[in-house]
């Protein structure tokens, strides 16, 4: 357990210093550079993503863009459930994840379904 633990402290601490280290960048930079700065380092990442890839509007890039700028780093342990949906009451989720690192497991029900 200890050993996990230090792997995981370990891990969560070079993410942090990484989001850091883009931050204060960005700070460096003057405000009218740091949006085309910000789409050169991470437009390709969210079009990566099927949903995001096969939008066709004119506006895709801004709209990615401003999406990015919107998202927040999080780090999770392994084999901790990062979302939930009660199907009793049908609730769904009101988050939306993109790993950049790692793997997810998605479950229905108990049984792996991707």
């Amino acid at each position: 357990l200890e050993k996990r633990l230090v792997n995981w402290a370990d891990f969560n601490l070079r993410c942090m210093q990484k989001t850091m280290a883009k931050q204060s960048v960005m700070d460096m930079v003057p405000e009218y550079i740091q949006r085309p700065l910000a789409a050169h380092l991470h437009h390709g990442l969210l079009l990566s993503i099927p949903l995001f890839r096969d939008i066709t509007d004119m506006c895709r890039d801004d709209f990615v863009l401003d999406l990015w700028q919107m998202l927040l780093p999080q780090t999770f342990s392994p084999f901790v459930s990062i979302a939930t949906s009660d199907p009793r009451t049908g609730q769904a989720n009101d988050r939306m994840y993109v790993i950049v690192v790692g793997t997810a497991i998605l479950q229905e029900q108990g049984n792996i379904v991707a």
